[in-house]
């Protein structure tokens, strides 16, 4: 399973989708640029 977008994340542990990347400021799942 998979974190969708603006999900709370672990930047150490970066479970967000494909899509998505751990934002290092805020820790929610975002578009990875």
């Amino acid at each position: 399973d998979c974190l969708g977008f603006m999900k709370p994340c672990d930047i150490n542990n970066d479970k967000c989708c494909s899509s998505y990347v751990c934002g290092r400021n805020n820790h929610w799942c975002k578009f990875h640029l």
